[in-house]
C-alpha cells in the first residue's frame, strides 16, 4: 500500500473546561503516548474494565498544535510535495 493510500488516526485529547472543573468532573480519559493508546474508564463506575483503543498517534491535553504538526502532519506534507 502506497503512502498515498494510507489513512492515519491520531487523537488528542482536550482538558476539562472550566464549567466541567466547577462541577468536580473527573477526567475519563487516559492517554499513553508511547503506545498509541488512549484508556477510557466509567466515572460511575470505576470497578469496571478500562475501554482501549489504539490509534496511529494518541496525544494528551498538554501536547501542543506544534507537535502533533511536526510529528505527524509535517511528514506527511513533505512526502506529498516530494511525489508532485
Amino acid at each position: 500500500m502506497s503512502l498515498a493510500e494510507c489513512v492515519r488516526v491520531v487523537v488528542r485529547t482536550r482538558p476539562l473546561n472550566q464549567r466541567e472543573v466547577n462541577m468536580g468532573c473527573d477526567t475519563v480519559v487516559d492517554i499513553d503516548q508511547g503506545r498509541a493508546q488512549c484508556v477510557i474508564v466509567n466515572p460511575n463506575d470505576r470497578a469496571s474494565l478500562p475501554k482501549l483503543f489504539t490509534f496511529d498517534g494518541a496525544y494528551d491535553s498538554q501536547a501542543t498544535t506544534e507537535t502533533i504538526y511536526y510529528e505527524i502532519v509535517y511528514p506527511l506534507v513533505e512526502v506529498s510535495t516530494v511525489c508532485e
